[in-house]
This record gives structure tokens, sequence and C-alpha cells, in this order.
């Protein structure tokens, strides 16, 4: 997607360049030749680039069949994929996707909206992500959607540990374990858990290794 996007804005820019040059090239007073020019170089770095950047053109022509499918597009041409889980929301979905380097494996996620005959990208400012304070705790919601989602991070000294995480709405969550490093002989491993809310309320709790934390905040807040 990246190199698309890159290739669009390139397409911008050369139009752009040849309006200039054809101003140049026109009968018209030098002072309003210099403010022409300057006015469509204000347009592109202020307004057509950003707008290309965060909003995905490529959801104006193109439906994904499946969240691979999109993950794959998105990373092209730079490597292929390894989808490890797919968390189904109602109007959305989180892929997390693992990855293979050297012989360490690291995880990234990556959301993708529902559409009636497929999927497509989120803008850049579709997905709010907000911090339960003084924990690793983060609830994230999808623009145009009731979805939320839950993650968090536990690091730990054994691979198989599992994060004690619940909530109460019987939320069913998934893990990944991360090797990070290590000190002396003591091994460090990221537990990385993740779950899937629908259209959550003020009165929403997390129950995490015994300790049971509320919303810091207010869930409106999301859509402002």
């Amino acid at each position: 997607m990246i190199a698309i996007r890159m290739i669009i804005e390139i397409i911008i820019f050369i139009v752009m360049m040849g309006m200039s040059i054809k101003i140049r090239q026109n009968k018209i007073k030098r002072t309003r030749k210099i403010t022409l020019i300057r006015i469509f170089g204000t347009i592109m770095f202020l307004v057509i680039v950003p707008y290309v950047g965060a909003f995905p053109v490529e959801n104006l022509f193109i439906t994904f069949k499946s969240p691979e499918q999109a993950l794959a597009y998105e990373v092209w041409p730079m490597s292929k994929i390894k989808v490890d889980k797919i968390i189904e929301g109602e109007e959305s979905c989180l892929v997390i996707e693992k990855k293979e380097k050297h012989g360490k494996i690291r995880y990234e996620t990556e959301y993708f909206k529902k559409v009636p005959d497929g999927y497509k990208f989120p803008g850049n400012h579709d997905v709010k992500a907000k911090n339960i304070t003084g924990t690793s705790l983060i609830v994230e919601y999808v623009k145009g959607t009731k979805d939320y989602y839950l993650s968090g991070v536990k690091m730990t000294e054994c691979a198989d540990d599992i994060v004690d995480i619940k909530d109460n709405l019987g939320t069913s969550f998934v893990q990944t374990s991360e090797k990070v490093g290590h000190y002396k002989d003591i091994e460090a491993y990221d537990q990385a858990y993740y779950g899937y809310m629908y259209d959550i309320t003020n009165d929403y709790k997390i129950y995490l290794e015994g300790q049971t934390y509320e919303l810091p905040f207010d869930v409106d807040s999301f859509s402002n």
C-alpha cells in the first residue's frame, strides 16, 4: 500500500508541476505568476498529500475478499505475510500478523473495516485508542462502528505463561508470546492479549491478575 500511495503522490506532484510550468509560460505578470505557483504549492502540500495519507484511496476502487488479502496488499512488495489470529468484530476485525526473522518472532496488528462485499482499510484517524491509567491496558475504538478492542501486555520469564485476563462481558481473549530479550540467565517474554467487545458502556470492568479496573474515561469521548 505504501508503494501505491507513493505512486499516487508522485502523479499528483507531476500534475501540479505541469500546471506550474504552464503558468510560467503564459503571458501573466510576474507577481501574479509567483502568487499562483505558491497557491498550487500550498494546495499540494497542505491539502492533497495529507488527504491521500489520511484517506485510503484504494477504498474507492478495491474491496478485498478477506483480511489476509487486504494485509498482503498492504505489505506488498516488501514481504510475505503469515496471519496468526483474526479477531472478528461486528463491523471490523483485528488481524494479528506473525513475523519471523533470523529465528526471532514478533507480532504486529492491523485493523480492517467490514463492508457488504468484503473488507476495506480504515483511515489513519479511524482507530482511536485510550489507555487505562497505571496499566498496559489499551481500549481501541473503530470509528463509524460499535466495535471496541482491548489489548495489553505482561512481561514474564516463561514463554508458556498465561495472563489471567477477563471482563464483565465474558469476552474471549487470545494471547501471543514474544521473546524480547534476556538478563543474565533470565529470559524475558511479552505476553500480549487481545479481545473484542461490542458497544461497551461506562460500567465496563476488566479483571487482570486478580485486580479490577474500570474505565477512567467516558466511552462517548471516543466519538469526539
